[in-house]
């Protein structure tokens, strides 16, 4: 179960199509609770090598048995299929296989909790009951490697958020535990001695979220506030817009209250990344805006808290439209203007050198009565 090249979908996407879905919002309904069911069997299937599971190997053999049945359902069936409660007896197994290996090696491991492993062949090894927390996996091999019973941080709200187009994104509590995530992450990174926090995120369609966001809590028009993205033609961006404006309409969210306009018309990436800011402020963190979607989440924290302005920092101006209105909002001047269209945390990377710089001038730099130069002496 590979799945694709570009995005390892375990098989989903092959699947969907092989049953034939109208190519409407049903196609993309199928797959995602294929992908979900894919991701379970996967799971589970790595539960099920492993020496400590041998006494309930049979429960994993029949839940996966469940799933597989269910997967191979006509689609109007799948479409109809209890997720959650597949999720559920899921995750008690995986749960009680990471008890069982928490009573094989009870001593702690040296874990990989901060360190970049980008690009390496890491395949068949083994992180079980590891923590990676901050660590960079990216463009990794780590087929068959084992993560069970490893901190990889489960700060799942729910399957996605829903189209606010005909209701609100997501609800109030949901938007309320999102933040409450990313709070939480900011103070344990800040616990375990991390002094700077970098933001970032990887999406599809979260500036037409963030564009909303902006466009509502600043009182702007939302062809002013809503960009090309990843690179929309004419027609896709008079599209965007469209749907923005349908968004506002259909959920009229209060401009007063950021959570409501944040459940509305937000997303699970933005509420967490809120959280991030507000966490960093408890801390006494710094945390680094990267481009616009993470600049819309620090307008979010602020509105929610004003006092958490004072963490966060501008990294760069994205060429998204609205990206300097939302930093001028914010009282931030970017260090970088170099018109990145990329995001993902890069141009927050990016400015940390610069960061470090200023920092060892500000604290390093010999003074003028060192450096044997006689004081400046303003001029009238």
């Amino acid at each position: 179960m590979k799945g694709c090249l570009g995005y390892d979908c375990l098989g989903a996407g092959q699947f969907a199509v092989q049953k034939n879905v109208p190519a409407n919002q049903d196609m993309f309904a199928v797959y995602r609770k294929l992908f979900s069911l894919h991701q379970m069997l996967w799971y589970l299937g790595e539960a099920l090598l492993q020496k400590e599971t041998a006494s309930f190997h049979g429960e994993l053999q029949m839940l996966i048995q469940t799933l597989d049945t269910v997967r191979r359902q006509p689609w109007k069936t799948v479409l109809t299929a209890d997720i959650d409660s597949l999720h559920e007896q899921t995750n008690r197994l995986l749960k009680k296989t990471m008890q069982q290996k928490q009573l094989r090696h009870p001593s702690p491991h040296k874990h990989p909790m901060g360190k970049r492993f980008t690009n390496k062949r890491l395949r068949s090894t083994d992180f079980s009951m590891k923590s990676l927390l901050a660590a960079d996996l990216s463009g990794c091999d780590l087929q068959g490697s084992c993560f069970l019973g490893s901190d990889m941080r489960d700060c799942r709200i729910a399957a996605g958020t829903a189209d606010f187009t005909k209701g609100p994104a997501m609800s109030r509590a949901e938007a309320v535990q999102a933040v409450g995530e990313g709070i939480a992450l900011a103070r344990e990174l800040a616990e375990d001695g991390y002094r700077l926090i970098a933001t970032g995120e990887m999406g599809i369609g979260n500036t037409t979220t963030s564009s909303a966001v902006a466009a509502v809590l600043l009182g702007q028009p939302v062809e002013l506030m809503t960009g090309r993205g990843a690179g929309l033609s004419d027609e896709g961006l008079a599209r965007k817009v469209d749907a923005i404006c349908r968004g506002i309409l259909k959920n009229e969210p209060d401009p007063e209250d950021p959570l409501d306009v944040l459940s509305k018309l937000g997303g699970f990436d933005i509420a967490g990344l809120c959280g991030i800011f507000l966490g960093g402020a408890l801390a006494g963190v710094p945390v680094l805006a990267d481009g616009f979607i993470s600049g819309v989440a620090a307008l979010c924290a602020v509105r929610l808290c004003p006092a958490a302005a004072k963490a966060v920092f501008a990294s760069h101006c994205s060429a998204e439209p609205a990206a300097r209105i939302v930093l001028e909002a914010l009282g931030k001047a970017p260090i970088i203007t170099a018109g990145l269209h990329l995001g993902e945390g890069t141009g927050a990377v990016a400015s940390i050198p610069l960061w470090d710089m200023a920092l060892a001038v500000y604290g390093g730099c010999y003074s003028f009565a060192e450096g044997g130069i006689a004081p400046y002496t303003p001029q009238c």
